[in-house]
């Protein structure tokens, strides 16, 4: 068996040029799967910028940053943390900024992410900017089978203008969450003062008889704000709730009526139950 997995290691080392095992396809899968997550929950909070436009421009600018972004600085992203691997070049150096550019912007490809199924697990972004994707484990091992004896660490310090764009997208995010928050609570409060006064509209509107064309209700006599009279002699009840005509009795007798339009002796509803019915009561 350990035969059988050296000559598979020696097989893929020889066909990729790499002195040491890549990940698998299965760790790659893993990586695609978290930093898709993490794409997507920065996304979320993107979306909380009010302005249409500067969200469009971050929506776009995401995915290649984020890699470029923890890639070049740190050799990894949140799934290739998770994993303990890292993005090397082919010698086992810290790849440099064009290599990581060209990379990012090779996923962009339609269908590249079917690239790194074939054994041995290498997509395009992965040979066409030379670079390789290991266990952090082995980048020792891979940087002295190059004869890079000299593995000092490579520091890569991050930038004043990357402290400034990252903390003008958190100012950034930070006032959408506020003006999102604020524009919520006005459009609520305006949406159940709307509500009010056209609940209010429709209750005065309603009062009189109406001749409904219904044989099951027949005249209705609205009386006063909740009590209705039906051909003169049943009493039913009412109320108007979110533009919703509520008519019931004390036997379980219920009909939900939505109120369309009101124009001069005339009131146009739809069935609830059937939406499709549409309802014209005249008044007497």
């Amino acid at each position: 068996m350990n035969d059988k997995k050296n000559a598979a290691l020696e097989n893929e080392m020889i066909q990729t040029g790499i002195a040491v095992q890549l990940v698998p396809r299965k760790t790659r899968l893993i990586h695609f799967i978290i930093d898709g997550f993490a794409l997507q929950g920065i996304m979320y909070v993107v979306d909380l910028i009010p302005f249409v436009e500067l969200s469009l421009i971050f929506s776009f600018m995401l995915m290649p940053l984020y890699y470029v972004f923890f890639e070049y600085y740190f050799q990894w992203t949140p799934g290739k943390l998770a994993t303990e691997s890292v993005v090397v070049n082919a010698n086992g150096s810290k790849p440099d900024l064009r290599s990581i550019i060209l990379r990012t912007f090779i996923r962009l490809i339609p269908f590249e992410v079917f690239s790194f199924l074939p054994s041995p697990s290498r997509g395009w972004h992965d040979k066409w900017s030379d670079t390789c994707v290991i266990q952090s484990a082995d980048v020792t091992k891979l940087r002295e089978k190059n004869g890079q004896y000299n593995l000092a660490p490579e520091e890569r310090k991050i930038g004043v203008f990357v402290y400034v764009c990252i903390a003008l997208f958190i100012v950034t995010v930070g006032a959408g969450v506020v003006l999102s928050k604020i524009m919520t609570e006005k459009i609520t409060a305006e949406g159940a003062y709307w509500l009010k006064e056209s609940n209010e509209k429709d209750a005065k509107n309603i009062l009189g008889t109406w001749n409904t064309n219904d044989a099951e209700l027949g005249k209705l006599n609205f009386v006063t704000r909740d009590v209705v009279i039906s051909n003169g002699s049943r009493n039913l009840n009412y109320k108007i709730e979110n533009r919703i005509l509520i008519i019931t009795d004390n036997k379980g007798f219920l009909k939900n009526m939505i109120i369309v339009e009101k124009v001069p002796a005339t009131l146009i509803l739809l069935d609830a139950d059937n939406p499709e019915n549409k309802l014209v009561w005249t008044k007497l």
